[in-house]
């Protein structure tokens, strides 16, 4: 599976409230890895993770910052 196929379904997952999805499209976006770097796509991803499981978030919340 390369990146850009790999974004479609964090995506996917993170829609539909999946904590941990949402953290890694959050780093795809804070990292360009199968998208375009845009920190602030990362920041609303990870503001949603960190919603619900705010222990996850906590480490990339750092680097977007």
């Amino acid at each position: 599976m390369d990146k850009a196929e790999a974004v479609k379904l964090y995506r996917k997952s993170a829609e539909a409230g999946c904590a941990k999805s949402q953290l890694n499209l959050a780093q795809c976006y804070l990292y360009g890895d199968g998208v375009a770097k845009d920190k602030a796509e990362a920041q609303k991803w990870c503001r949603k993770a960190a919603a619900q499981e705010p222990a996850l978030a906590k480490e990339l919340m750092k680097l977007l910052k």
